[in-house]
């Protein structure tokens, strides 16, 4: 089969992200994480005689102070700018990239990826 049959069958995904969701781990919120783990009291959840009861009771809590600790926040990314490059060769190299991506468990696809990009460096380079 042609390269291009399993190119119509890949997910392509935009890699124009704009948000970018994180966590950030500084010491404060470290400092309270510790403090709440300390004075929670654990008899409770290790009461049972089900191993599988006490695990889940563990990870409940400590995924409640975790979530309270560090909570996520929305970045916005910025994205690079090439004044230099045309709409064109920006598109391309986003497609080069979506068929790296592709090719990696498909011989095929590695092979349109080399011969795609020989084509897109000569473009940029002239």
């Amino acid at each position: 089969m042609t390269p291009n049959y399993y190119l119509k069958k890949i997910n392509l995904r935009s890699s124009m992200q704009h948000n970018k969701v994180i966590r950030t781990f500084d010491k404060h919120s470290l400092n309270d994480f510790l403090n709440e783990l300390s004075y929670e009291m654990w008899d409770t959840t290790f009461c049972s005689e089900d191993v599988n009861l006490m695990f889940n009771a563990f990870l409940d809590n400590y995924l409640k102070f975790f979530y309270t600790c560090f909570p996520k926040k929305v970045i916005q990314l910025t994205p690079k700018r090439n004044d230099w490059t045309t709409l064109g060769i920006r598109i391309s190299c986003n497609y080069k990239c979506q068929l790296y991506a592709a090719s990696i468990n498909n011989p095929d696809i590695r092979d349109y990826h080399k011969k795609y990009s020989k084509v897109l460096a000569s473009v940029i380079n002239k």
